[in-house]
């Protein structure tokens, strides 16, 4: 079952039932909704932190291929310098 299944079963539900023990008296609760609204308020925040982190993980191969091309010149410069002193 996933995420937009289960908010629909428990949108769907008549109530719960839960026994007070001090009274014997029997509650309908909203808690299947609250349920549900927090289940659909953490699928949306999960899938934002996926994106986030799809989006850093391109940044970082970026920078990776800068510090790797930055590198590569500071060496090709470092051996023109060493050259031209000979």
């Amino acid at each position: 079952m996933n995420d937009a299944e289960l908010i629909a079963r428990l949108r769907n539900v008549d109530g719960w039932f839960f026994e007070d023990p001090c009274d014997h008296i029997v509650y309908v609760s909203d808690d299947p909704l609250e349920a549900a609204d927090r289940l659909e308020t953490l699928t949306a925040e999960n899938e934002r932190l996926r994106e986030a982190k799809e989006d850093l993980t391109a940044a970082n191969v970026r920078w990776k291929q800068y510090a790797k091309e930055l590198e590569e010149n500071i060496r090709s410069a470092w051996a023109a310098l060493k050259q031209g002193e000979q």
